[in-house]
């Protein structure tokens, strides 16, 4: 699966939301890379931001492990040509799907084969929570999960 933006072909893929939990039509948010000083990938919705990435640097054929198990590759590339995040399944009894809500929350789950045969949710779910939504406490907040109210100047 590949997502962001390819200047040779002039074609930006982003992932798409459904319009509802029985509407599959497409929705208000997207998902996608954008490259700006430094690349971000971003969810907004009706073209406005509600989660930013902290900034990307390149990496290439950085690999996530699961105890011994070696099983997704991931590459990010920034150049003139290309700002694009990139994963494929190294294992073909694995299966991967990064999945947009309707509600604009990004979450990637893996079929997990034999003997547990079950999708499990990996920790990549964006926002991760309130204080992961953009410009959450304005442009001078500070947010923490662990106080309340979440925001301080």
């Amino acid at each position: 699966m590949k997502f962001g933006w390819d200047a040779k072909s002039n074609i930006n893929r982003v992932l798409k939301s459904w319009r509802s939990l029985s509407d599959p039509s497409p929705g208000e948010y997207t998902y996608g890379v954008e490259r700006h000083e430094l690349a971000q990938s971003f969810i907004r919705k009706k073209g406005v931001p509600t989660f930013r990435s902290d900034p990307w640097k390149t990496k290439n054929d950085v690999e996530y492990e699961s105890g011994n198990l070696t099983y997704t590759t991931y590459r990010i590339t920034v150049t003139k040509e290309e700002v694009t995040y990139f994963f494929s399944i190294t294992n073909e009894s694995f299966f991967s799907i990064l999945r947009m809500s309707y509600s604009g929350v990004l979450k990637r789950y893996t079929w997990i084969p034999k003997p547990q045969q079950m999708w499990k949710r990996l920790d990549s779910l964006l926002p991760r929570d309130t204080c992961g939504l953009y410009n959450r406490c304005g442009a001078y907040g500070l947010c923490d999960t662990n106080t309340s109210p979440n925001c301080v100047c």
